[in-house]
């Protein structure tokens, strides 16, 4: 699993941007998730699998549209980012920015107190 432990946190106070936050290794807060890419078959027959664990970078925003950390999930789709509580939007990279697929929306999460949010971020091929 790719683990990221952020570097900054939102300050609502602060305008459009973030403030520095001590590299905090006991941090038990944030995003973890897994990360699909389907359909990757034209035509689905019963018992084939047509989704498949991606590998991609997501780019972690405050609500405001600030960048805080750009993650990427590892081989098996999968990802952490140890955040502060708060509001964070996970945007999904284009891997190719000239084509519109694979694509995925953003997904607007809030990190409790004490622990993980669990998402699913799911790509789509365009394949139909």
């Amino acid at each position: 699993m790719s683990l990221v432990l952020a570097l900054c946190r939102c300050n609502p106070l602060a305008g459009p941007s973030c403030v520095d936050l001590p590299l905090d290794q006991t941090l038990e807060a944030g995003i973890r998730g897994t990360v699909t890419l389907g359909p990757t078959c034209p035509v689905e027959q019963p018992g084939e699998v047509c989704v498949e664990p991606y590998e991609v970078d997501l780019q972690i925003e405050c609500p405001d549209g600030s960048d805080i950390v750009t993650i990427r999930s590892d081989a098996d789709g999968e990802f952490e980012v140890r955040l502060p509580p708060g509001e964070y939007r996970i945007v999904p990279l284009q891997p190719d920015p000239t084509s519109p697929f694979p694509f995925a929306s953003p997904v607007d999460v809030v990190v409790p107190a004490d622990g993980f949010v669990e998402v699913q971020i799911d790509y789509d091929t365009g394949i139909r």
